[in-house]
């Protein structure tokens, strides 16, 4: 009576422990020892838990096998007679998984037992059509998700028609596995309406059935010794003599045959079976010394008492002490045992992965007590053989029938598992009964449902990493010319000058899959995706590997994360932890901020010239790399996009920080120009587009290898035309060296350094230019500046001239120096706003102009000494505080009060004033000129005129708040870098001379008041101090800089002088030359305090229209209309404006 053990909980005993293709050196045989069966019942299902064999239409089974170099795997198929031991089996078997994609479709991965290697090919090694097989398109590795099955369910699984493909190109095009000449399965392509013509090799899936294991299967550890250890899980673990050191070995009553073989006596005597039988093994332990102890484990006889029963009878798994096999004619395996309590056999549940053990006999314990021959403390022991001829007691009358109605519980099957038991002092495995119907549930799958646990997987942390081939060195990522978007393996020259943690592309998201206990953590299949490409051009999953159980390889250290991934040994090598959260990661991202006002330099990466800059050619507009001087490119940015792989649940809760990626695509400009692909796939910059014909570029600006420069590592980007799926290129053999439009799968790409155009764009008072020197404490402070326009040499001053001047307006204006009254000054106050306090003062930092600065002075407060009790007016009650009584007088801050210059632009003229007599433009354009403001505590106070004949000594704050004049609350508003009518900024020319100035000449500027076009740093179209008809104005906000900057707008361009204190600007209404003044009037100059001197007025051509000697005080001399030149004997000349 075959007596049948349960699975014993074994995790670590065989496939992973047996090296993949071992074998045993016999030789295949005719009779199949592996066999598999069809599904049957509607209810059947493809299950993650278990493994399946592949079958195709030659009746040969799909696996992995070497190639014929023996340096990489190839799928092969062979007939069920060449898989003829257990390694070579296992590396036939199959898990297979389902992901459903967009649109609801069923999509096949499938997972090889042995190799761990995924059922994939690469479409860009696929043959065309029916072409023969190549070497490449049998490698593996590529897209790993197939239509197949029509799904999971039902009862079409072992259908023989079915087919793995892949669709691509929008679905025009088909990829389909077939079988070549020699076993080996390869890759073809065509059209999807040449489909049928392909000639796809048709696949079913079916389900292996069981495997008697042989030694050599089971002898799996060890060097010059082999031998079985089995691992445990639970309770199980726990004082198991199974989990000692076995070799497994066949009986023969003959010379020793073959490997794990060891001769006995084959005497019955009723004893030993009297065929040995190669599935029946016996377990030789291994001693401390590392060999075969020639002692032997067995199933006895033993009693302990346990609770809720007085006795019961066990059967111990023990060790023979008896070290000799046989003697003489007699056989000795042990005292009182039969042979067959010495042999086990193994069997394997292919598809469950579990272990079903069974002894050749078991003890039984007797309902009805008796004397035999052998007996223990008074209670009968029986052996149940596995033959009847070796039954014990075969000479009594007996019958097979009766003994087994004497078996306690009336039942003939009892299972093998483990017990703690009272005061248990030895290793036990005990038969227990009552678990018929059970054994099913006692199976137990070794992978991702098991309790076992096989200790030559392994899993890793949960993290984000980069993997890299042990033996090669190679890297496994997308490279940027692999159109596929399917990883591969790069190393050399390719991967030189990169630095893999800014990469996404080799970067792999890694996190376990099966966290249902700490002994399942430990060795946890891992999903695995590659973090910048899961979908190729076609929408299809690729590069990521659901399930994917990892094992040991041949460096396995568990200090490192080394292990067998897709059929290679490899390292997991982390990625800083900054890269994982770094959302921008992989390519070059800018703020709108940055771009608002900034402009860029592409640096081009040559070995040999490090000085090179994408510009366009002087005769055309094709953008090359062959100048060393940089063209400086606008960039605007698209809206972020998400990309690559999207974080799941699992991976945020195991690793932390993974950031979803997200990028920006940008389209670059030069000179307002943007950057188009034409027609011969060169990059260009033009306005005037062909329609049709050029393509506008928008670049992912991605980064694609990392150089020293000045000692400091620099990051390099290449320009991916995203919407052209095109990059920028160099060929490496023209000496243009103009920038193309390439294909990706063109390996060599142009890298570039992107460098922000750290050009000054305004001019900041704090430098050598300025008066400043080294150390100085507030190179910031206020200066003291006069303004020279650089062409004719005028400089800004009070508006002197009748024709343009207003009652009640102080307007700035414009003469040359020699013209000037002496007491006319022409230095002006320039003031600090905002420096320091707005995010981008930096860049563009404002000022305040000022002049005829005054201050009403701070008053201490008068304290009342009268010895008196104090009355509070406010409180209405006494009090004991001398400050608050009423005959105190308060303290009083100071005021500053100062004439500012504004633009007028906030004010409105009236309608139906006459065009002469308005007073805040000239014709269409805003005038400028000079406010009275007072300010305290920050605040300044717009007076305008209302407190024009209040001398500053006698301004009050309470009077100015009365007024309800306009205030500017500066504390707030200096944060903001807005353009404002009372604050200037001073905008460059030519802001390369300003960077590397040498001379005052350098730092020209245009005196900048507001934009046109909502940019509040470096505005194209914006109002600057211009000359329209000698009268200074704010030109209109559509005016454009490049116009301006060449004063080809009557902007008016300026440099500085250093002023002072006795030469300020005031708001005059006359021009003064020390005691005399000149004003002009309608048909002439009227000239006071020159009597006795002689006076010349010549016009603009130099011709004289006067020349008189003055007689008296004050006198007129008629002159023509328009600008005159006023000379006073001994006074420098002056400008006049004849109306």
């Amino acid at each position: 009576m075959n007596k049948k053990f349960s699975t014993l909980l074994v995790g670590a005993l065989l496939a992973s422990s047996v090296g993949a293709f071992a074998q045993d050196g016999t030789t295949p045989t005719t009779t199949a020892k592996f066999t598999t069966s069809v599904f049957s019942g509607n209810d059947a299902e493809l299950s993650v838990a278990r493994y399946y064999a592949l079958k195709d239409a030659d009746n040969a089974y799909i696996g992995v096998q070497p190639s014929t170099d023996g340096g990489t795997f190839q799928f092969k198929s062979l007939v069920d007679t060449e898989l003829d031991n257990l390694a070579m089996v296992d590396s036939f078997l199959w898990k297979i998984t389902t992901v459903t994609v967009d649109g609801g479709f069923t999509r096949f991965s499938l997972e090889n037992k042995a190799t761990g290697v995924i059922f994939s090919f690469n479409k860009s090694n696929a043959v065309l059509g029916s072409a023969a097989a190549t070497a490449a398109s049998k490698t593996i590795g590529g897209v790993a998700q197939w239509k197949w099955l029509d799904s999971r369910f039902g009862t079409d699984l072992s259908k023989t028609d079915k087919t793995f493909t892949v669709d691509y190109a929008n679905g025009d095009s088909v990829m389909a596995v077939k079988k070549a000449s020699d076993g080996v399965l390869f890759v073809a392509k065509d059209h999807k309406k040449n489909a049928a013509n392909l000639n796809a090799l048709k696949v079913s899936v079916v389900e292996p059935g069981s495997w008697v294991m042989s030694a050599v299967d089971l002898n799996t550890k060890g060097d010059d010794v082999k031998y079985m250890q089995l691992t445990f899980d639970g309770a199980a673990a726990t004082n198991n003599l199974f989990a000692d050191k076995y070799q497994v070995q066949g009986i023969a009553d003959a010379a020793k045959p073959a490997e794990f073989i060891t001769t006995i006596n084959g005497t019955k005597g009723g004893w030993t079976t009297q065929t040995p039988e190669t599935d029946w093994l016996v377990l030789n332990k291994i001693g401390a010394d590392g060999k075969v102890s020639n002692k032997y484990a067995h199933v006895d006889t033993s009693y302990f008492k346990s609770k809720g029963e007085t006795y019961k009878t066990y059967n111990p798994i023990k060790v023979s002490t008896n070290t000799v096999m046989k003697n003489g004619a007699i056989d000795t395996l042990g005292y009182n045992l039969p042979g067959d309590a010495f042999r086990f056999k193994f069997t394997k549940n292919l598809m469950t992965d579990s272990i079903k053990i069974e002894s050749l006999g078991s003890f039984a314990e007797l309902a009805t007590p008796a004397t035999p021959a052998y007996q223990k403390d008074g209670k009968l022991t029986s052996w149940s053989m596995h033959t009847t001829g070796a039954k014990l007691y075969t000479n009594t009358t007996w019958t097979a029938s009766d003994w087994a109605k004497d078996v306690k519980d009336n039942t003939q099957y009892t299972v093998l598992s483990h017990c703690t038991l009272e005061g248990e002092t030895s290793k036990v495995v005990t038969f227990y009964t009552n678990d018929q119907g059970k054994a099913e549930d006692n199976y137990v799958n070794l992978y991702a449902y098991a309790n076992g646990i096989s200790d030559d997987f392994m899993s890793i942390p949960a993290g984000v990493y980069k993997i890299q081939n042990v033996k090669t060195k190679e890297f496994y990522g997308v490279h940027i010319y692999t159109t596929d978007s399917v990883a591969a393996w790069t190393g050399k020259a390719a991967i030189d000058n990169m630095e893999f943690d800014h990469m996404p592309a080799f970067q792999w998201v890694v996190y376990k899959t099966d966290l249902s206990s700490d002994e399942r953590k430990v060795v946890s299949p891992v999903f695995i995706a590659n973090r910048e490409f899961v979908k190729d051009g076609n929408g299809m999953t690729v590069n990521t590997f659901n399930a994917h159980q990892l094992r040991k390889g041949e460096n396995y250290d568990p200090a490192k994360l080394i292990g067998m991934f897709n059929g290679v040994e490899v390292e997991f090598i982390p990625v800083a932890a900054a890269s994982v959260s770094n959302k921008y990661l992989g390519y070059k991202n800018f703020t709108n901020a940055e771009l608002e006002f900034n402009g860029y330099n592409f640096n081009y990466w040559h070995p040999y010239a490090q000085d090179r800059y994408l510009n366009v050619n002087k005769t055309d507009s094709i953008l090359n790399v062959l100048t060393t001087g940089a063209g400086r490119f606008t960039i605007v940015g698209a809206a972020e996009a998400k990309y690559g792989y999207t974080p799941s649940t699992a991976a945020k809760a195991q690793i932390t920080g993974l950031a979803q990626l997200v990028r920006r695509a940008y389209t670059v400009s030069l000179d307002g120009e943007t950057i188009y692909q034409n027609a011969e796939g060169q990059f260009v910059v033009t306005k005037d587009a062909a329609s049709g014909v050029d393509k506008e570029a928008s670049f992912y600006f991605k980064e694609n290898n990392e150089f020293e420069k000045a000692g400091e590592p620099v990051c390099y980007y290449a320009l991916i035309a995203q919407n052209i799926n095109t990059k920028a290129g160099v060929r490496q053999n023209d000496d243009k060296a103009l920038l193309l439009s390439e294909v990706l799968t063109e390996i060599s790409t142009a890298t570039f350094d992107i460098q922000e155009d750290n050009l000054p764009l305004y001019r900041r008072f704090n430098t050598q230019f300025e008066g400043v020197e080294e150390g100085d404490a507030n190179p910031d402070a206020a200066k003291l500046l006069k303004f020279h326009e650089r062409y004719v040499n005028d400089y800004l001053m009070d508006e002197t001239n009748p024709f343009f001047k207003r009652e009640g307006m102080a307007y700035l204006g414009i003469a040359r120096a020699n013209e000037v009254a002496s007491d006319a000054g022409l230095s002006f106050k320039v003031r600090p706003y905002n420096i320091g306090k707005s995010p981008k003062s930096a860049i563009k930092p404002q000022y305040l102009i000022i002049v005829a600065e005054d201050e009403t002075p701070a008053k201490e407060a008068i304290v009342c000494k009268e010895d008196h009790k104090h009355y509070d007016v406010v409180a209405g009650e006494e009090t004991d505080d001398p400050m608050k009584c009423f005959h105190t007088t308060p303290a009083v801050k100071a005021i500053s009060r100062y004439k500012l210059l504004v633009s007028f632009a906030d004010s409105s003229d009236a309608n139906g004033v006459a065009e002469d007599e308005k007073l805040y433009k000239f014709g269409k354009y805003v005038r400028v000129g000079f406010t009275d403001v007072a300010e305290q505590d920050s605040v300044m106070y717009i007076l305008g005129n209302q407190f024009a004949t209040v001398e500053t000594e006698d301004l009050k704050i309470e009077d100015i708040q009365a007024k309800a004049v306009k205030t500017i609350n500066m504390k707030t508003d200096v944060k903001s870098d807005a353009h404002k009518d009372y604050t200037w900024s001073f905008r460059f020319i030519d802001p390369e001379k300003a960077l590397v100035a040498e001379k005052e000449e350098d730092l020209a500027f245009l005196i900048e008041s507001d934009n046109g076009d909502n940019k509040e740093i470096a505005p194209t179209k914006g109002a600057w101090i211009k000359n329209q008809n000698n009268c200074l104005v704010l030109s209109t906000t559509d005016a454009k800089f490049e116009n301006a900057k060449t004063g080809g707008d009557n902007a008016l361009i300026f440099n500085i002088e250093m002023g002072s204190e006795d030469d300020m600007a005031t708001e005059n209404e006359e021009i003064s030359t020390s005691t005399i003044s000149v004003s002009a009037v309608n048909g002439g100059v009227v000239v006071k305090g020159a009597e006795g001197k002689t006076v010349v007025i010549t016009n603009v051509l130099g011709q004289t229209v006067a020349n008189t000697v003055i007689t008296s005080n004050e006198a007129t001399i008629a002159a023509p209309a328009g600008v005159v030149v006023v000379a006073v004997e001994g006074e420098a000349a002056v400008k006049a404006i004849v109306k």
